[in-house]
């Protein structure tokens, strides 16, 4: 907290920040079921009805709190107020937390986070903005349905080419976000009941930030936005929507946006309308109505699922449901695969049709539905549970190497990989199948084997365990390690039967 005041401040006003140790409240709570049955479902993991919700009189710019699950496992869920700062402020907030938590009781950061203050954007002549960062969503509008989508790397290739194939496109080198939220877009736009709409994304202007700033540990909402063209509904072309993209990000990068900066002149025109009296809000938002605004913010670069507090990376790492229309957020997937997590948030007629849009699924499918597609494609590996072990390791003259783990296991975390680079490495050896067990999901299956930490590999043949692997944890040894016990298993095994023949 010593290093990032501001955020254990009070708010004065609604406008200004003071640093005088108000401090933040930290809850710990006990959730009465295993961990993996809440991992696609963070919101059970937040405090009730706090996250996106503005901060009231007296309430604390920052609240975390740690849930501790019957199987062992953790989360640490933190709400900070978006009037210190954006996105990447909060990222640094937890790595510099997760720094200091991994040194305790001795650490120290040797770069502390810079909070930029009024340097970069000052505040008006009359005084800071009397105005809410995020507007809480108007409780009369249509109930907001969140929901998650996976996109992995192989489907976003087929995304790039295809635009990339379109004859009238003019960019042949469409960055992931670019497809991602255009394709995103375009199926929601047209789900919609509006008959025109345009696109709205937010940039980190970290990048351009004038020295002697650093841009890598600055705190405060650095942010910009930028906009597409209003579309009618038959003018939404993938090919066309990643070139107006492109082109409104190469306009973006040619002005001086701590001068001209669209996001803040927005902010400053609802306010002004609203804190004068010609508008209220509810006019201000039925004028704005003539055409749907779809908002895309991408957090993809910011590596929330390598945050370690000492215990290795996360299992999962994830936002809170936000209850914004027409919101869309981007965010890397937690095992490395180089796939998408696309969050949706949709009215529940539109999402209804957007869900079932041929060309969205084509690409897309969702989270709750399934284990991340470039797992399960493109790796050998096999998970086992209670129902289906003892079926597997007792097929006949097949060998099996399996990993038993628990998600909490500091150890299990640090394999990355691992495992997974095994199961390719192992594709094609006849007869040699490789697994993995959660043991805290189907602890029986651990007990039956004689599992008491992790992780354990342990090889099987014909239903019998023969070898217990206790070596470097690297892909070679793993690997001859399996070939020569499964084949001294099988010539065991081969001697056996011509005795009893």
């Amino acid at each position: 907290m010593t290093y990032h005041q501001p955020w254990v401040g009070s708010l004065k006003d609604n406008a200004t920040i003071n640093c005088d140790d108000t401090g933040a409240e930290f809850f710990e709570v006990e959730v009465n079921c295993p961990m993996d049955q809440v991992v696609h479902r963070p919101d059970l993991t937040f405090p009730p009805g706090l996250s996106w919700r503005n901060v009231d009189a007296g309430g604390y710019l920052s609240v975390a709190q740690l849930s501790r699950f019957d199987c062992g496992g953790i989360a640490i869920s933190v709400c900070l107020t978006h009037k210190v700062g954006d996105a990447r402020s909060a990222f640094l907030f937890l790595k510099d937390w997760a720094a200091l938590t991994r040194q305790y009781p001795n650490g120290e950061l040797a770069c502390p986070s810079y909070y930029v203050q009024d340097s970069l954007m000052p505040s008006l002549p009359d005084g800071p903005l009397d105005f809410p960062v995020v507007v809480e969503p108007n409780t009369q509008e249509s109930i907001e349905l969140e929901k998650r989508f996976f996109l992995s790397e192989s489907k976003i290739r087929a995304l790039k080419a295809l635009v990339t194939a379109d004859r009238s496109s003019t960019v042949q080198n469409p960055t992931t976000t670019e497809v991602v939220s255009a394709l995103i877009y375009k199926c929601a736009a047209l789900a919609g009941a509006n008959s025109s709409s345009q696109m709205v994304l937010v940039s980190d202007l970290r990048k351009t930030i004038p020295p002697p700033i650093p841009s890598n540990s600055t705190i405060g909402n650095i942010l910009t936005a930028f906009s597409t063209p209003i579309y009618n509904l038959e003018e939404l072309q993938l090919s066309k929507l990643v070139a107006d993209i492109r082109k409104s990000k190469y306009e973006l990068s040619t002005r001086d946006n701590f001068k001209e900066n669209a996001w803040v002149s927005e902010m400053l025109e609802y306010a002004k309308k609203i804190n004068i009296g010609t508008e209220d809000d509810q006019s201000y938002r039925q004028k704005s109505s003539c055409h749907d605004v779809y908002r895309c913010s991408s957090i993809c670069n910011m590596p929330f699922q390598d945050l370690d507090f000492g215990w290795g990376r996360p299992t999962r790492a994830t936002i809170a449901s936000a209850p914004f229309s027409n919101m869309i957020y981007l965010m890397n997937t937690q095992d490395q695969s180089r796939g998408i997590e696309v969050f949706v948030n949709l009215n529940q007629q539109q999402m209804s049709i957007f869900e079932q849009d041929k060309e969205f699924l084509q690409f897309a499918s969702p989270v709750d539905d399934h284990v991340y597609e470039d797992k399960e494609q493109y790796s050998e590996v096999i998970t086992l549970t209670g129902d289906t072990f003892n079926d597997k390791i007792n097929e006949k003259d097949t060998a099996w190497f399996v990993k038993f783990c628990v998600p909490w296991c500091k150890h299990c975390k640090n394999l990355g990989t691992l495992w997974d680079d095994l199961g390719k490495t192992m594709e094609g050896e006849d007869e040699i199948e490789v697994g993995q067990v959660d043991c805290g999901t189907d602890k029986p299956v651990c007990n039956k084997v004689d599992i008491h930490s992790y992780p354990t590999f342990k090889l099987f043949y014909n239903g019998e365990e023969v070898a217990k692997y206790q070596g470097p944890r690297d892909i070679e040894s793993l690997k001859n390690f399996a070939l020569e016990e499964a084949e001294k298993a099988a010539t065991k095994a081969e001697a056996d039967d011509d005795k009893e023949l």
